[in-house]
């Protein structure tokens, strides 16, 4: 298992665990991940954050409209990752291209709190998959994993449960399933709340998507967070099968 470490809290390490079996479905992956932490006396600069995500919202309507845009192929290109990985994409859509769809759709951008909107501002400026997990509410480690199936799965907004499938890539801790179809919805468990302080950043690409699109990914989640959410980065990596 590939593992790296993320975070040291209560003397205990939280760790991403990617299994091998995960490279094998999706070979191209590459995944980024960190973690970030509010610093004392700051906070989310909400006005700056309200224009990002006006902005990037805007930007991904004229991209996404573009079939020539590489924003347009990067979520071509996940979308045709996953039906080779045997995601029922029109089932389980990843993430990204269920914002785009909903971004084509027009109207106002959604929002739910600083440190969500940042997120998906930037998921939508870079038309790549961005989430988050609340660190606190972790138990042990954030494996990247096949589901054996059947697994219990509640999603967010939801009170009924939806179980695992067998060989699903999912994300989850010691006790329970996270993300179910690796990119599509997140449990409630995790989510990131009005008062979280300290939470695991997740991005996925493929390298497909180009050489220097990890680092540029990289430099702007590390940018957009500190300066707009007022947080500590530490421990950022990049993970793929060839590294």
């Amino acid at each position: 298992m590939v593992c790296y470490n993320i975070h040291t809290m209560n003397e205990q390490q939280i760790a991403v665990k990617i299994n091998p079996e995960v490279f094998n479905k999706l070979p191209a992956l590459v995944f980024i991940s960190g973690i970030a932490e509010v610093e004392m006396g700051k906070s989310p600069d909400v006005a700056a954050i309200k224009a990002y995500l006006e902005s990037s919202w805007a930007g991904l309507q004229q991209k996404i409209a573009d079939q020539s845009s590489p924003e347009f192929l990067r979520v071509q290109q996940w979308s045709e990752a996953l039906k080779a990985a045997g995601v029922k994409v029109k089932d389980f859509p990843p993430s990204i291209q269920a914002i785009s769809k909903r971004a084509l759709k027009g109207g106002p951008p959604f929002s739910i709190n600083p440190i969500v909107d940042t997120y998906n501002a930037i998921s939508m400026e870079m038309a790549l998959p961005l989430g988050a997990y609340d660190v606190a509410d972790l138990k042990g480690d954030l494996p990247v994993r096949l589901s054996g199936g059947g697994e219990q799965f509640t999603a967010l907004g939801s009170v009924e449960n939806d179980p695992t499938v067998g060989d699903e890539i999912v994300f989850s801790d010691d006790e329970s399933i996270l993300t179910r179809m690796f990119l599509w919805r997140q449990s409630d468990k995790s989510k990131i709340k009005p008062e979280t302080k300290k939470f695991i950043f997740v991005n996925e690409l493929l390298s497909v998507m180009g050489e220097n699109l990890p680092n540029e990914a990289k430099a702007k989640i590390e940018e957009k967070m500190s300066s707009l959410l007022g947080v500590r980065i530490s421990n950022v990596s990049i993970q793929s099968k060839l590294a």
